[in-house]
């Protein structure tokens, strides 16, 4: 019969095209396992012959083990110790970044306030910080009073007034309505 040879041809051009084709798997079938026979496969009855270590070999992997630990120890602690630094560098920069800013006013183009000023009213803040740790309220709301006089715009003792007459209110039940009289005239401003 005619066309034999055009099946046998197109039957290898296939397979040598299948062969170019990009594979879907990255790695072969491992099929090894396939090839084994049953005598070469261990079983619980035939366990693996092992060496039982010397006392010298044992100290000597102990030894080994503790070293790497150590290494692993120090690496550490000296990544936390460069961790721990670099954020109080950051920490330490914002801070004076801030005592910059207040000591060279908050908006510009404004003219210098006297260092005077700003030591007063730093004073009366940290002042009025003490006296709401302790929680006297009333007392740290008339420092923060004294700053406002200072700075009327300091928005940092409007806010810790705000929250003292709020306290006060919640605790001692004094002053209740004060929070609200200053921020209507802070907005006023």
């Amino acid at each position: 019969m005619a066309g034999e040879g055009f099946s046998k041809h197109a039957s290898i051009s296939l397979r040598e095209n299948r062969s170019l084709m990009r594979k879907k798997r990255m790695f072969k079938k491992e099929r090894v396992f396939l090839n084994q026979k049953s005598h070469d496969i261990k079983t619980h009855v035939n366990q693996i012959s092992t060496k039982k270590a010397s006392k010298y070999q044992l100290s000597k992997i102990r030894e080994k083990i503790v070293d790497e630990q150590r290494k692993e120890t120090m690496i550490l602690f000296v990544i936390g110790l460069l961790c721990f630094l670099f954020t109080w560098l950051i920490v330490s920069n914002a801070l004076e970044f801030q005592e910059e800013r207040v000591n060279t006013g908050k908006t510009a183009g404004k003219a210098q306030i006297s260092e005077e000023k700003q030591r007063k009213c730093l004073y009366y803040i940290s002042s009025g910080d003490e006296w709401f740790g302790s929680k006297k309220y009333y007392n740290a709301a008339f420092q923060y009073r004294l700053a406002l006089k200072i700075f009327p715009s300091d928005t940092v003792a409007l806010k810790r007034l705000v929250m003292a007459y709020d306290l006060n209110c919640s605790i001692n039940l004094r002053n209740c309505g004060k929070s609200k009289e200053v921020l209507a005239s802070f907005q006023s401003l």
